[in-house]
C-alpha cells in the first residue's frame, strides 16, 4: 500500500500526453506482472535470497498501480462521459432518481433516459459528463435499424409512474440508495 502512495505522489510529475503515459504504464504493468512468476521461479531456483526479487517486483507493481489511478482520474476530469444503467420500473424509480441526483450533486451534467429491453423490461440510464449534454441534438448512426431521431427524443420523456420524483442523494453517511432498493423489493415480494 505504501508503494501505491509513492506512485500516487509520482503521478503529479506526468504533465503531458496523459493518455499515452497511461497506455505505456498499462503495458509495463502487463509485462512485469506477466513475467513476475517466471522471474520469481528462476530467482527461487538459483539464488539463496530470492525475497529481494519478490520485494522489488511487489514494490514496482504497487508503485505503477499507484501512478495509474490518479492518472486515469486526471484523464477523465479533462473530458469524459459516463453512462450508468439502472433498473427503472415502478419498483425502483426512487433508486434511479437518487442515483441521478447523487451524480448531479457532484456538479456534473446529467441526462436521464430510458428504453424498453425485451425480456428485461424498462431500463433507465444516466449519461454523465463535465460538459453540457446535448442529447436531443445528436443524430443516431444512419445504418441502425430501430433507432432514429424520433425514438431518441422519446427516450428522455418519462411516463407519470416513473417520472422524476423528489429523493435524497446517496451518501456514505445515509445509505439512502440501499433503502430505496429495499423499498422496491418489498413492493415485489410482500
Amino acid at each position: 500500500m505504501s508503494s501505491m502512495g509513492i506512485g500516487a505522489w509520482l503521478s503529479r510529475f506526468i504533465e503531458d500526453n496523459l493518455e499515452r503515459a497511461f497506455v505505456q504504464l498499462q503495458l509495463t504493468i502487463a509485462l512485469l506482472g506477466g513475467f513476475s512468476a517466471f522471474i520469481l521461479f528462476v530467482a527461487f531456483a538459483y539464488i539463496d535470497n530470492y525475497s529481494v526479487f519478490l520485494y522489488l517486483i511487489t514494490i514496482s507493481l504497487g508503485t505503477m498501480l499507484g501512478v495509474e489511478i490518479p492518472l486515469i482520474i486526471r484523464i477523465l476530469k479533462e473530458s469524459f462521459s459516463l453512462k450508468t444503467n439502472i433498473s427503472l420500473s415502478r419498483l425502483y424509480s426512487q433508486a434511479f432518481w437518487s442515483i441521478k441526483k447523487t451524480m448531479q450533486s457532484t456538479n456534473l451534467y446529467t441526462q436521464p433516459y430510458h428504453t424498453y429491453i425485451p425480456s428485461f423490461g424498462e431500463w433507465g440510464f444516466v449519461l454523465v459528463s463535465h460538459l453540457p449534454i446535448k442529447f436531443k441534438e445528436n443524430e443516431p448512426i444512419k445504418t441502425l435499424k430501430y433507432l432514429n431521431k424520433e425514438v431518441m427524443n422519446k427516450m428522455t420523456i418519462f411516463a407519470k409512474d416513473i417520472d422524476e420524483i423528489d429523493v435524497e442523494i446517496n451518501k456514505l453517511s445515509n445509505h439512502k440508495l440501499i433503502g430505496y432498493y429495499d423499498e422496491g423489493w418489498k413492493k415485489w415480494y410482500e
